[in-house]
């Protein structure tokens, strides 16, 4: 719980209630009243997952340089860090929009140098820089499931660029995604008829999907209190 946004966006943005009782997950209970304690586990899991996962994408980066197999084409050297690069611009996003201006550290640093980096700049421009980069080198489609297309980059440019109340840039971007993007399966993105098919764990990839991760608790996905959304009274209608 502490590293998703169902915490730290549904719950504290008033979309939900956190739900269950008072004693389950209570570091919860703090970020719905807006009262976060240094110490609680929620805002850690978060910080820790995040920078986590930026430190991953710089290790496939350099692994993407030094794999020596010459079957693996400059272009496809060129995608597969594009692909990275989306990835870490979604951590950076997500730490940006729960704790302010934090460090930017990119792949050139070492740990050493990284502890130095100071979080008295405004990294939204990095952001949007590995975006571009995503947008300029990933392929309208993608064969596999769970990885981005060119689209899910310009989708989340435009996100970007409105939670920085960039109105008429967001507009234009947005525009574009919603008239010509495609999910990366290649179907047109479309408005699903019922909202509830939206979480459908029938149809994981479909016609509102700009990226989504693929992963299940269980297989197939059970129902109702022993399944993964579907214990415990947590995330209730706020």
């Amino acid at each position: 719980g502490g590293l998703g946004n169902w915490f730290h966006g549904s719950v504290r943005g008033g979309e939900a209630n956190k739900g269950a009782n008072l004693a389950s997950q209570p570091e919860a209970n703090e970020l719905q009243r807006y009262a976060a304690s240094t110490t609680n586990a929620a805002v850690l899991a978060k910080w820790q997952g995040c920078y986590e996962g930026i430190r991953r994408v710089h290790q496939l980066m350099e692994l993407i340089d030094l794999c020596p197999d010459p079957a693996l084409t400059a272009a496809e050297r060129t995608e597969l860090k594009a692909q990275a690069r989306f990835l870490r611009a979604l951590w950076y996003f997500d730490l940006r929009r729960c704790f302010g201006n934090v460090p930017w550290i990119d792949e050139t640093m070492d740990a050493a140098t990284a502890l130095q980096v100071p979080n008295n700049v405004e990294i939204y421009p990095q952001i949007e820089a590995d975006l571009a980069f995503a947008i300029a080198n990933l392929p309208a489609t993608q064969p596999v499931a769970g990885r981005p297309n060119l689209w899910s980059a310009k989708g989340y440019l435009g996100k970007v660029q409105l939670t920085q109340a960039r109105y008429a840039d967001a507009l234009a971007t947005l525009n574009d995604v919603a008239t010509n993007g495609k999910s990366p399966s290649g179907a047109a993105l479309a408005l699903l008829p019922s909202y509830g098919s939206v979480f459908s764990a029938a149809q994981p990839d479909h016609a509102e999907v700009l990226f989504g991760t693929q992963g299940s608790a269980n297989a197939p996905v059970p129902a109702g209190s022993s399944g993964p959304v579907g214990c415990c009274g947590f995330f209730q209608p706020s």
